[in-house]
């Protein structure tokens, strides 16, 4: 059962933090399972949103982990304390709350330990920013993909005038939500064999770009600022 439900979910794993042993914060997506890494004698934090409430949280190997749960700071957050007994182990954890699943993946090594796991929700937030701002303009909606075809991955200079609020694709379009204090639009370029800039045009939704098709690397210009976003 547990083979048939990683075939159907996509795995979001945190070892590339694990490797440090600094904390994770993992993109909430609801058909994900998020693979997390532990050690004997360290315990795994994994905090819940304060949005929500914690209605059932169950291992597949309860003898050789140790979990407990509690509510505390400012927001009366969840946290629940994995531990494991041995090294060598692994099993799964599933925590539903009152508003969301969450699949968790457990390991347990001697070197790789995510001492802290939290998440955060760009989906349902962005989501929330399109319902404030409005959707429809000039008879025009903007309509999103499948929540698990959202892709945030996308890496640049967030000190740049230009940087954008967010970046995403939800495989069919890209999509940016500019800074409300920038005053004009950029232009739009993209990268295409031996990096030669082409021209791109997009549609313009309150304060967002809609590019009607996936890019990975790009860039913003705006008289003499530049901002290149590459995933």
């Amino acid at each position: 059962m547990q083979n048939m439900l990683k075939n159907q979910l996509s795995i979001i794993s945190g070892k590339s933090a694990a490797v440090y042993n600094v904390s994770t914060e993992f993109n909430y997506f609801k058909s994900s399972i998020y693979q997390v890494y532990t050690k004997p004698n360290f315990t795994t934090v994994l905090k819940l949103n304060a949005d929500e409430n914690l209605v059932y949280v169950g291992g597949g190997d309860t003898e050789n982990w140790q979990i407990d749960e509690t509510s505390g700071g400012s927001d009366s957050s969840t946290f629940l304390f994995v531990k494991p007994l041995f090294k060598g182990l692994k099993t799964n954890l599933n925590i539903i709350t009152d508003k969301r699943s969450y699949f968790i993946s457990l390991e347990s090594t001697e070197r790789e330990f995510n001492p802290y796991i939290q998440w955060k929700y760009p989906y349902e937030n962005n989501m929330s920013h399109f319902k404030k701002s409005g959707l429809k303009e000039k008879n025009q909606e903007i309509t999103l993909g499948k929540s698990e075809d959202i892709s945030f991955g996308f890496k640049y200079n967030k000190n740049n005038k230009l940087a954008p609020e967010q970046v995403f694709t939800d495989k069919e379009k890209t999509i940016l939500i500019l800074n409300d204090k920038l005053q004009e639009a950029p232009v739009v370029y993209v990268y295409g064999e031996d990096n030669v800039l082409n021209l791109v045009n997009y549609r313009m939704i309150g304060n967002k770009i809609i590019i009607d098709k996936v890019v990975n690397k790009f860039q913003l210009v705006l008289g003499n600022e530049k901002l290149d976003i590459t995933r």
